[in-house]
């Protein structure tokens, strides 16, 4: 059966803010390295190595901080995510999925992130896209233009606007 490997608990009642201190926490992991792109994390298995290996297919996942300045005063860290691809017989070590950049900014398939969100690849939905802006590709430009009906869409090319698409409801007159 399954049986508790580590458990950690604590029954302090500090809440978490931007002032709290290691002691704060019930888990620290701590690279004292300090240097550019050191990092200190956790790495997660569920294969049947015999312990200790020094094997990265061994590593299924792992999520761990990185350094990305080495002042003493700035401590501009980002948080990584990455899984082993399972390509290859037993597959080929980890590969980083979503960073949390020290700004706030979120790359998906993205290790630098230029925008608040950045995906490299394909994003689907099956619910709605929501903006109060304009959507931008590399070439097109979608611009939503509420009139009174709230229904025109511009189109265009690059940042210039060449027509308008209407929409109308079923009772609406033929243009």
């Amino acid at each position: 059966g399954l049986e508790t490997q580590v458990q950690i608990v604590s029954n302090n009642d500090t809440t978490i803010s931007n002032t709290n201190t290691f002691n704060d926490f019930g888990l620290l992991v701590h690279n004292a390295n300090g240097t550019l792109d050191s990092f200190a994390g956790i790495a997660f298995s569920n294969q049947h190595y015999n312990w200790p290996q020094n094997d990265t297919d061994a590593i299924n996942a792992a999520i761990y901080s990185v350094r990305k300045d080495t002042g003493t005063s700035n401590l501009d860290t980002d948080l990584v995510f990455s899984v082993n691809s399972g390509a290859g017989t037993g597959g080929d070590g980890l590969h980083e999925r979503v960073r949390i950049n020290y700004d706030g900014k979120v790359g998906i398939g993205e290790t630098s992130s230029s925008a608040l969100l950045t995906v490299a690849g394909d994003i689907s939905s099956s619910g709605n896209i929501i903006t109060n802006g304009d959507i931008t590709a590399s070439s097109m430009h979608l611009h939503y233009l509420p009139d009174a009906d709230n229904n025109i869409l511009q189109i265009g090319i690059g940042e210039e606007r060449k027509g308008n698409i209407l929409f109308y409801d079923d009772d609406a007159k033929d243009l």
